[in-house]
């Protein structure tokens, strides 16, 4: 892993610590309740017609069914198929275990555009979004050829998951703070993916096999 991968994995992990550390004390951070606001501030009935279905998009059934299709083809089954579902379970795993210890309370629920239950911290949907369409365009990116395609591809991911977080504050089932830290534990995964499916041929010989007859 390079420095750079060590230092932003660092980064990943301090600011969710901090805000962790913030939303256990009880101490509301200081860009919740403006960003909140200003998303609220751009609620038409065109925007809604937008983001509530964007929202969905991140629902666990989506992302279910999702994963199967891609686990059906035998096409895409290695590929793409194996590791985003291994990659949204571990998500799954990690974001309700630490739901369930920090047990932090919704937005109140006269504000909610969709029906949401459970706890609010982390943002499940904005972790899931980062690692479903960031494993993704990383495999995505291993298949092109020139550069500009694949920061085409890391441009449309990155606006794409960060419309779809918003949309979480949105629909006023979500601190900011929820979706970010949500952002910066899905980013943390992603770092650890990237150098594990880039050295896969020294890792996982077996897998590396497979990738290169699904090709």
């Amino acid at each position: 892993m390079t420095k750079i991968s060590k230092l932003l994995f660092l980064i990943c992990i301090c600011v969710f610590t901090v805000i962790c550390y913030n939303v256990i004390s009880y101490n509301r951070l200081a860009f919740d309740l403006p960003v909140q606001r200003f998303a609220f501030s751009l609620k038409t009935l065109s925007y809604t017609k937008i983001m509530v279905p964007l929202t969905y998009t991140v629902n666990p059934e989506t992302i279910i069914a999702a994963c199967l299709l891609l686990i059906i083809f035998p096409k895409t089954r290695v590929k793409f198929g194996i590791p985003i579902s291994i990659s949204c379970l571990i998500s799954l795993f990690v974001y309700k275990i630490i739901k369930h210890s920090v047990a932090r309370p919704r937005p109140d629920t006269s504000l909610h555009m969709v029906t949401q239950g459970g706890y609010s911290f982390p943002s499940g949907h904005s972790m899931t979004a980062v690692i479903f369409y960031g494993v993704l365009a990383i495999i995505i990116c291993s298949m092109l050829k020139t550069f500009h395609k694949k920061i085409l591809v890391v441009l449309l991911t990155t606006m794409l998951v960060l419309i779809l977080g918003f949309s979480r504050i949105y629909v006023g089932v979500h601190w900011p703070s929820d979706v970010l830290a949500g952002f910066m534990l899905g980013c943390a995964y992603l770092i650890i993916f990237k150098y594990v499916y880039e050295h896969k041929v020294r890792t996982f010989p077996w897998l590396s096999s497979s990738f290169s007859r699904q090709s």
